[in-house]
C-alpha cells in the first residue's frame, strides 16, 4: 500500500530552465549532463552534474519544443526568473555579463538539448523515492 505525503506548491521545485513556477512538464534525459560556469577570464567558477529528468513550466516548453540552444538560452536570461534579483541586475546593466551568461547557457543546451526525450505532462502527482505518493496541495501561506 503506497504511503501518501502531502506537500504544498511552495516544496516542489521550480523550472529547471528559467527557475519559474508552473511546472508543467517532465523531460527524460538519456544523458549525464555536466554544467561549468565560465567567467569573463576563461575561469570555470562553477559546476553541476545532473542525470535526472529536467523539468519545465508552460512558458519554456514551447522554446524548448525548437531545440534551438541559442534562443533557449535569450528566453532564460529574458524572463527574469532566470536568477536572483542580483544577477537581474548584473544581466541589465553589465553587457559582458549577459554575453558570459548567454555562452555557458548556449554550450549547456547544445548538450542537453538532444538527449531530452518528449514531454511527459505533469499531472500533478509525484512519486518520492520510497515510492509514496505525493499529493500537490495549494499553499494558502505567502511567507
Amino acid at each position: 500500500m503506497a504511503k501518501h505525503v502531502q506537500i504544498t506548491k511552495r516544496d516542489v521545485g521550480v523550472c529547471d530552465f528559467c527557475s519559474g513556477p508552473d511546472i508543467r512538464f517532465r523531460y527524460p534525459c538519456s544523458a549525464t549532463i555536466t554544467m561549468v560556469a565560465v567567467d569573463g577570464d576563461g575561469e570555470a567558477r562553477m559546476g553541476a552534474t545532473s542525470n535526472d529528468d529536467w523539468a519545465g513550466c508552460a512558458g519554456c516548453a514551447p522554446v524548448i519544443a525548437l531545440k534551438d540552444p541559442a534562443r533557449l538560452a535569450a528566453h532564460v536570461i529574458d524572463t527574469g526568473h532566470a536568477a536572483d534579483p542580483a544577477t537581474q541586475v548584473l544581466l541589465s546593466l553589465v553587457p559582458e555579463f549577459r554575453q558570459i551568461a548567454m555562452g555557458n547557457l548556449v554550450e549547456l543546451y547544445t548538450n542537453l538539448l538532444p538527449a531530452l526525450g518528449e514531454p511527459v505532462p505533469d499531472d500533478g502527482v509525484l512519486t518520492g523515492d520510497a515510492g509514496q505518493v505525493v499529493h500537490i496541495m495549494e499553499d494558502d501561506d505567502d511567507s
